[in-house]
């Protein structure tokens, strides 16, 4: 078996025996010099204070062991009785202000910070809550729609809260609530921006979420009669309060008529609405809205049934407009234009956009402006992928087309909002 065997190097050896022979020794520490040449002594160690572990409450007059409060109290209490006795070097409150706003400066600098820094931070690292919903009620989002919403507080039938998120939203919207007088009746919610992307599902809320109960829609059962001189007429809709089906012997008793009025201004002397046969798509649905409202339309009517709800998608993309135009469900369209076509209703007149083809009651585009100004009329338009259906189609007055002006197009027909703006620009001309 080999042995492994470790020496000295040879010059440290050397160096060793020459220190040992010339006598030698380690330098002595500062307090090893002179008179205080004492083995182990600490300057600590000397002259008065020399205890071991002596603290200053534990030296001289104030000795006292471990009463450590007291020795503090008894040097520094004269201190702040002094601060009392001095007059106040900010009589009008005006560095009291300033170090405010320097504060309010700095959280504003902090929170911009945060923002700017969660758009580059991966959803893991974020500190997620989840925000607490109801079926009962809807969340209203982006600045246009829930700024409507609040102005027409009595559309709907509960404003429960409004969420905010970031300093410029809630100064903005506490001038708001405040400019209305609702400080009291729709509190104001302080929130993160994750719990507005949950209750606006992803879509853009411009840092405000609406908390509210759904907008309660009147079934129209037909359209009645108009003075041309005020600009008022009136529909008839089914009871809420009432469950009993609708016939001709007790239609005085299940229908209530509501009196509208003509808000727009321009020349125009009988009211114009939309009717919306089967159109899908909210998108489309909150563009019409805002297109009617923004040219000067009454109302809006759509089919109950393979229709869009009006979800705050659709209030949303009509940026606001929802909430003031009159709008009403219906069940049976092709029963409702009959109705409303009759003298004694009014003899309203209805308007189909559908590709004419040359049939007899096709209209020219040109005389919609003359059809408005001559009778109430309403314009109806239908499905994205199919158009009105037959019955809509037969029992209207009028079809009317937008031509297209290229031969031979991929592009065969225009969404079904643009064409809507159209036909009521060239309507209400």
């Amino acid at each position: 078996m080999l042995r492994r065997t470790f020496t000295s190097s040879a010059s440290l050896l050397k160096k060793s025996s020459f220190d040992k022979n010339l006598g030698v020794s380690a330098p002595a520490k500062a307090w090893q010099r002179g008179k205080n040449q004492v083995q182990g002594d600490k300057p600590w160690q000397r002259g008065k204070n020399q205890a071991q572990g002596d603290k200053p409450w534990q030296r001289g007059k104030n000795k006292v062991q471990g009463d450590k409060a007291a020795w503090f109290k008894a040097k520094y209490a004269h201190v702040h009785a002094e601060q009392k006795k001095r007059p106040s070097t900010d009589p009008y409150g005006k560095r009291a202000a300033y170090d405010e706003k320097v504060r309010q400066q700095r959280r504003d600098q902090r929170d911009a910070r945060n923002e700017h820094r969660m758009q580059y931070t991966s959803s893991r690292q974020r500190r997620t809550s989840v925000a607490t919903t109801s079926p009962l009620f809807e969340y209203l989002y982006g600045k246009n729609a829930v700024g409507a919403a609040v102005k027409s507080a009595g559309r709907r039938s509960g404003l429960t809260r409004l969420l905010v998120h970031g300093n410029e939203a809630q100064k903005y919207w506490r001038a708001e609530l405040a400019n209305l007088q609702l400080e009291e009746k729709l509190p104001l919610v302080v929130s993160d921006k994750h719990q507005l992307s949950q209750l606006s599902k992803g879509n853009p809320h411009n840092n405000v979420v609406l908390e509210t109960r759904p907008l309660q829609l009147d079934v129209a059962v037909h359209l009645d009669g108009v003075d041309a001189s005020t600009g008022k007429f009136s529909i008839t809709v089914q009871d809420q309060e009432s469950d009993a089906a609708i016939f001709s012997d007790n239609a005085q008793e299940a229908t209530v008529q509501r009196d509208l009025e003509q808000t727009a201004f321009g020349q125009k002397r009988f009211p114009v609405g939309v009717l919306l046969d089967n159109v899908v798509d909210p998108h489309n649905v909150g563009a019409v809205v805002r297109s009617a409202y923004f040219l000067g339309a009454d109302f809006v009517v759509a089919t109950q049934q393979d229709s869009a709800r009006l979800s705050p998608t659709v209030a949303k993309a009509s940026s606001g407009a929802l909430e003031c135009l009159p709008f009403y469900r219906v069940g049976n369209p092709a029963e409702f234009i009959k109705a409303s076509q009759r003298p004694e209703n009014g003899g309203w007149t209805f308007v189909t956009a559908h590709c004419a083809s040359g049939q007899d009651k096709t209209l020219p585009l040109a005389d919609l402006s003359s059809l408005s100004a001559n009778s109430p009329t309403v314009l109806v338009v239908g499905n994205e992928g199919t158009g009105p259906r037959a019955s809509v189609r037969g029992a209207s007055d009028y079809l009317v087309e937008i031509p297209n002006r290229r031969s031979g197009s991929i592009v065969e027909s225009l969404n079904v909002s643009v064409a809507t703006a159209l036909l009521l620009h060239q309507m209400l001309e």
